[in-house]
């Protein structure tokens, strides 16, 4: 029996790299909501892809598996780097609102 290509591989590895692309290029919060959908689906995906893989290891090729593997590591890159940034872009907006909202009321404190 000829080995085949498990079918949620190439998937897995594209939204992979499309979450790192997006965790990386600075869109303020659009970027890092769609590196984390990506990543998500692509998580997802390679688990479906694993399943299938353990349920029939000798049905699929060994690079189809590789790239199945190589989807998952970047998904969960870019959902860790996504994750990040959205922190940081929330501190950031809660340091200025902080300082704005003290600024706006300087005037009215007693002393």
């Amino acid at each position: 029996m000829a080995q085949k290509d498990l079918p949620n591989a190439p998937g897995a590895m594209v939204l992979g790299i499309i979450s790192i692309f997006f965790s990386m290029i600075w869109c303020y919060w659009i970027g890092s909501i769609i590196s984390l959908t990506c990543g998500i689906i692509g998580l997802v995906l390679a688990k479906s892809g694993q399943k299938l893989l353990e349920a029939n290891e000798n049905q699929y090729t060994l690079s189809s598996s590789n790239n199945n593997n190589a989807g998952k590591i970047m998904s969960i890159i870019g959902i860790c780097l996504a994750s990040i940034e959205l922190l940081v872009l929330i501190v950031v907006l809660l340091f200025f609102g902080t300082l704005v909202g003290m600024g706006a009321n300087a005037n009215k404190w007693p002393y």
